[in-house]
Formats: C-alpha cells, sequence, structure tokens
C-alpha cells in the first residue's frame, strides 16, 4: 500500500472532489493536524465523492490493493498543499480514530 499523502500545516482548509476512474476501491481519511485519523470516504470503481478538510488536515488517499488507482481529482479552497506518496515500509496508518462529531448510536 503506498497512500497518497495531501496537504498538511497548511493555513485554510480545502475541498477534494473526487471521482474514482480506476478498477479499485480507493479509502480517503483525514489526518487533523492535531492526531488522529478520520475515515471520511471509500469510493468504489466509477464513484464520486466531494470532501471537506480541515485547515492542517492530510487527506490520506489508500489503495489497499497491489492495482493501481486512478484518481480524478479537483482541489478547491487553500491549495498550497504539499503531496507525496509513501512506500509502504515507511508508512504507518493507524487505524481510525472515532469521529467525535459523530454518533454511533442505532435505533
Amino acid at each position: 500500500m503506498t497512500p497518497l499523502i495531501l496537504g498538511g500545516d497548511q493555513r485554510g482548509a480545502f475541498r477534494v472532489a473526487a471521482k474514482n476512474i480506476g478498477t479499485v476501491p480507493v479509502e480517503i481519511r483525514e489526518r487533523p493536524k492535531n492526531g488522529g485519523i478520520f475515515g471520511k470516504a471509500i469510493l468504489a470503481p466509477g464513484q464520486r465523492g466531494a470532501l471537506r478538510f480541515l485547515a492542517g488536515s492530510t487527506a490520506v488517499l489508500l489503495n489497499p490493493s497491489r492495482t493501481a488507482a486512478n484518481m480524478d481529482l479537483t482541489i478547491t479552497g487553500d491549495t498550497n498543499l504539499s503531496m507525496t506518496y509513501k512506500p509502504a515500509q515507511q508508512t504507518t496508518i493507524p487505524p481510525e480514530t472515532p469521529d467525535p462529531t459523530h454518533s454511533s448510536d442505532s435505533k
């Protein structure tokens, strides 16, 4: 797994309009500047999503497959973002942190 790391240390929030134009699902997570990591979406092939990221946050795009992922991304807002790929042996993606803004109560 070689995640795409987008953003971090930017002053403003940013949005990503994403379309999975590949053949494998891609998971998108948010890593806030204060720690933790939150699941945002899993985009199946052909699926679209519009995601917002807080100032200073990092968008982490994960491809659990050995097949290359192919995404069409349009970024708006604070676009002064870094973009890097981290080889799997150098990357540890922790399990998701529960998002305190979403209740897990089921009725």
